[in-house]
């Protein structure tokens, strides 16, 4: 039985003993991107109903690109690694979630963060279909890779799988030829309205179908309920909205997660938000 700890004691008071590995967790968004992600862009658009694109996911970014999020890649590759690493340490596939907390509970930005994750993975499966070693997709996946391993021998809990055996379970192709892995397996949840519909009224847990399943609202976060395997938040919120009840709700999770969830977990959000989020802890 591993411990549980508390998440944010640990990451601001330098004598407990995992706060530095409670830092490995933490990954800094830059403004420029939270406000892709919270539809700031919308302003900037001739056309009023123009769809959100992301041009050249796994490239570095080209002089003709519009938008690029590269921390959300990184969010979204430590989050398919991490799981991997989780579920192959296990005896069992259990499902692990992810949310992506925006900036409002607006349907118009849950729905244009929820087609924003939709068609950064379609180019992923894309380039993949067309080349299952693509050059982008591995050096990401490696950096990832490095990533967690990290904070996974920090903890000491888990063990690191080598990297072709984590590729291999996030991407291969089948005996008849298909695309298949975890890549193939992310569900996306529109949580931003009445997320009752999305529970186990039994248990009080939100009812998973997929390996892996990523809710796309900050209302998971904000109920008497149980979120399972929450193993990564990318915060797209603005620090000067939040209040301590809110506080309270963001972290409640992380609080009851033990060690081997931990080993894998990622914090994605403005160096301001989680930096407030740690001083109105104290």
């Amino acid at each position: 039985m591993t411990s549980k700890h508390d998440f944010y004691k640990e990451i601001r008071d330098q004598d407990q003993p995992y706060h530095k590995q409670m830092l490995k967790l933490l990954k800094f968004v830059d403004e420029e991107e939270i406000n892709i992600m919270s539809g700031a862009w919308m302003e900037h658009m001739e056309d009023p109903d123009a769809e959100m694109k992301i041009k050249d996911f796994l490239l570095n970014p080209s002089e003709d690109t519009a938008f690029t999020v590269p921390l959300l890649r990184q969010w979204l590759f430590e989050l398919i690694v991490g799981t991997v690493v989780l579920q192959d340490n296990l005896d069992e596939e259990i499902p692990v979630t992810a949310v992506l907390y925006p900036p409002t509970h607006s349907l118009m930005i849950c729905e244009t963060d929820i087609g924003i994750i939709a068609s950064a993975l379609d180019e992923v499966e894309y380039a993949l279909i067309g080349d299952i070693d693509n050059r982008e997709f591995r050096l990401h996946l490696r950096q990832a890779y490095e990533s967690i391993k990290t904070s996974v021998e920090s903890f000491g809990i888990l063990t690191m799988p080598e990297f072709d055996r984590v590729n291999d379970r996030v991407v291969h192709f089948s005996n008849s030829g298909r695309l298949v892995g975890l890549i193939r397996e992310i569900d996306l949840r529109h949580a931003c309205g009445n997320i009752v519909t999305l529970m186990n009224r039994k248990t009080r847990e939100l009812a998973l179908d997929s390996p892996l399943t990523i809710f796309v609202g900050g209302n998971v976060l904000n109920g008497d309920f149980t979120v399972p395997n929450l193993i990564s938040v990318y915060y797209g919120i603005d620090s000067n909205t939040l209040d301590e009840g809110m506080i309270q709700e963001i972290y409640r999770p992380f609080t009851e997660s033990d060690d081997k969830l931990l080993s894998v977990t990622r914090m994605f959000g403005t160096e301001k938000l989680l930096r407030r989020l740690f001083e109105q802890q104290q």
